[in-house]
């Protein structure tokens, strides 16, 4: 989201506004559910990113 932010406003600086909001409350304990299920799921098949090729990638994409 930072990114996003920065690069909408050309580099020049700006507030940052943090949402109060926490995106896991207003789930249900079975959605969690579901949702981790879903993670084993993929991580069984090897569907999932390294962390590490990632962050090499988000580097080079987004840091001059």
């Amino acid at each position: 989201m930072f990114l996003t932010q920065a690069l909408a406003v050309n580099g020049f600086p700006f507030e940052i506004k943090r949402p109060n909001t926490n995106p896991y409350g207003v789930l249900a304990e079975h959605e969690i559910l579901d949702k981790l299920e879903k993670s084993r799921e993929q991580a069984a098949q090897e569907i999932y990113k390294d962390v590490a090729g990632f962050s090499c990638d988000m580097r080079t994409k987004y840091i001059i």
